[in-house]
């Protein structure tokens, strides 16, 4: 059986679906050519852009946590740990009054 790139599945899906979802790519680094987004980190501004109404949000967020090893590193330098991808994510979806029970959310890290 032929694999299809997950990429290509998630936007025949969007595209099927242009009411109920919208695909946001944010790099903070650069993104690979075939992939549009936005360049760099991810912000309140951004979220408020992509996100019209929060209370009917249901956000898929997948990326780097903060791990125990960063921990131990940050407690051991006397400071907390640098937030990562997804703290930042669930702290700008937070200011912007996105409900916590609408995000699903994947780390690693």
């Amino acid at each position: 059986m032929e694999r299809r790139d997950p990429r290509l599945q998630l936007a025949d899906f969007a595209a099927r679906r242009t009411q109920q979802l919208e695909v946001v790519h944010s790099f903070t680094r650069d993104s690979p050519a075939r992939l549009r987004g936005n360049a760099g980190p991810l912000t309140q501004d951004l979220l408020r852009e992509a996100i019209s109404v929060p209370d009917a949000m249901l956000v898929f967020c997948c990326g780097p946590g903060i791990a125990k090893h960063d921990r131990d590193a940050a407690k051991a330098k006397g400071v907390s740990p640098a937030p990562r991808f997804l703290k930042s994510v669930l702290d700008g979806l937070k200011a912007i009054g996105g409900p916590n029970d609408r995000v699903i959310r994947e780390s690693y890290g």
